[in-house]
């Protein structure tokens, strides 16, 4: 049964909707999509653009920074915004933080770091946080818009329980997508692997998604194809395992400042960050308080993470390609890097 009330048959379901950012306030925002953004906009043009309001955006994703950006590109003045950080940080590299913060101050945006959300008064338009132990914070506004926590929407959890899936935090699946029900199928964010496989950390949607995807639509052709070949039943009893996916984790965006943000790197750094005994060479090169691009060459002599913030537009498709190259593809980039060329993006 869809939202419109209509029943819509199937013979396999999919689900893959993904977490959304919730706000337990009437006047707080969540941007989840395009109509979340235009409903937003709308509304912080009648009670902000006067010049009187304030509004406040809390979190720490990088939707944080695009949506300051957008706002101050849409009229308002920096002194205007305020910017509520919990203790999580967005951004894997330090200079690139800085840098973007940097830019922020310097627009008139009032940064306050490590908090957390204790309350709004509704009728004073008065939101408190708390930071650290014995400081309270007080902020008047007009608009909040929260990134601070993405669960599963309320109506899917409703369908999932009605469908009597399992539900652990997440929707159970299995490493070939199945849940309980033969005819529902889940992956991404929304998802968790079965406790069988000892691997709480993990899920779906700590992959990435294009490459998932492409696991999936696989993974159902065997099972409707009548030409695919089919999967071969066996006794081996080892442990479960989840899936590998090769492909790295890419997150991009436009900050304020007009720098564009790119930064790509492996699945389990995300989960388990640095492994140790991984050792790491670091290339850097920038311009001061302009750009930053950092590459970093594994023990195999591979680019394996990717770091870049500039205010040029970027060529991400050609940008993505460097991962996973060997850096002697790259004109030997280490020597000559050692040998002092490191001239910004070479």
């Amino acid at each position: 049964v869809v939202a419109s009330g209509a029943e819509l048959p199937y013979d396999l379901l999919v689900l893959c909707t993904g977490l959304q950012y919730q706000s337990t306030l009437r006047s707080g925002f969540v941007l989840n999509d395009e109509k979340d953004c235009k409903e937003a906009l709308a509304s912080v043009k009648k009670s902000c653009l006067d010049g009187e309001g304030r509004v406040v955006v809390y979190g720490s994703f990088v939707g944080v920074y695009s949506t300051i950006e957008a706002l101050l590109g849409f009229g308002l003045r920096g002194d205007q915004v305020v910017l509520v950080k919990d203790a999580v940080t967005c951004f894997r590299n330090e200079t690139v933080g800085k840098l973007v913060e940097k830019e922020l101050r310097e627009r008139g945006v009032s940064v306050h770091e490590n908090c957390s959300f204790d309350s709004w008064n509704e009728a004073d338009e008065l939101l408190c946080f708390s930071q650290g132990e014995e400081t309270k914070i007080e902020i008047a506004c007009k608009a909040f818009f929260a990134f601070s926590n993405r669960e599963i929407d309320r109506d899917v959890f409703r369908a999932i329980n009605d469908c009597c899936l399992v539900f652990d935090g997440r929707l159970v699946v299995d490493a070939d997508f199945h849940t309980n029900d033969p005819s529902i199928r889940g992956a991404g964010s929304l998802t968790k692997f079965a406790r069988r496989y000892h691997a709480d950390e993990w899920s779906f949607g700590h992959f990435n998604s294009r490459e998932v995807g492409r696991r999936l639509g696989a993974s159902v052709l065997c099972d409707y194809d009548p030409v695919a070949e089919p999967k071969i039943a066996t006794d081996d009893q080892r442990p479960p395992l989840i899936p590998s996916f090769d492909q790295p984790k890419i997150a991009g965006a436009k900050l304020p400042g007009g720098y564009f943000y790119l930064h790509v790197a492996p699945a389990a750094l995300t989960v388990l960050g640095k492994i140790k005994g991984h050792e790491e060479r670091v290339l850097v090169t920038q311009q001061p308080d302009t750009e930053y691009f950092e590459l970093k060459v594994n023990q195999f002599n591979r680019i394996s993470e990717i770091t870049c913030l500039t205010k040029h537009e970027l060529d991400t498709g050609n940008l993505m390609c460097l991962y996973g190259l060997n850096e002697k593809c790259l004109n030997r980039m280490v020597d000559r890097y050692d040998e002092g060329d490191r001239k910004s993006g070479s």
